[in-house]
């Protein structure tokens, strides 16, 4: 009798991945730590945009280079918004009215889409309503 091989999706060795999640953890507390040490922004140069280009890998990569490429990177140009000194991006609509739901937004440190019960998420749902015509969406999840 012969057994198929079960497809799955955990590690092939645990000790390594426990390493790889133990070296990401001390790496996620070493760049918080740090956060003051570097600027609150970085431009990704050109040469890292070109790493993101070309058709997809043809067989798995190795968990750890994947991490490295990670940290070499994608982690040293992000967005800036957990640094002490960042004080916010500011991308208006241009417009008054724009201008106002932004303000009202902040305000109240919205966040839409996160949960189903919250007042903002129903203006989203009736925009999306409005786009899609009669083609009525359940939002209670």
């Amino acid at each position: 009798m012969t057994h198929d091989v079960e497809e799955t999706l955990d590690p092939e060795d645990w000790k390594a991945m426990r390493a790889l999640g133990h070296r990401m953890l001390d790496d996620a507390l070493d760049y918080i730590e740090t956060f003051r040490d570097r600027p609150v922004w970085k431009h990704a140069p050109p040469e890292v945009k070109a790493r993101f280009t070309g058709p997809p890998p043809e067989h798995p990569g190795k968990a750890e280079e994947i991490y490295q490429e990670y940290v070499d990177h994608i982690l040293p140009y992000q967005i800036g918004n957990s640094h002490p000194r960042f004080w916010g991006w500011v991308a208006g609509s241009g417009t008054v009215m724009g201008m106002y739901a932004d303000m009202l937004a902040a305000s109240t440190d919205a966040v839409s889409g996160a949960f189903s019960y919250l007042s903002n998420n129903y203006i989203e749902y009736q925009v999306l309503d409005w786009v899609q015509g009669d083609a009525r969406v359940s939002y209670d999840g």
